[in-house]
């Protein structure tokens, strides 16, 4: 699942990227955070 959501950031086209990537990658990685401090 990480390996996906990293991919559907990566994915977007190089257009599109600049105002939505920084955004999205910030939120998916806080996600991941909290996601492995709920686990650990």
């Amino acid at each position: 699942a990480r390996g996906d959501d990293w991919a559907t950031v990566d994915d977007l086209p190089a257009d599109a990227t600049p105002p939505i990537r920084l955004p999205g990658r910030m939120s998916i990685a806080r996600a991941m955070i909290e996601s492995w401090s709920a686990a650990g």
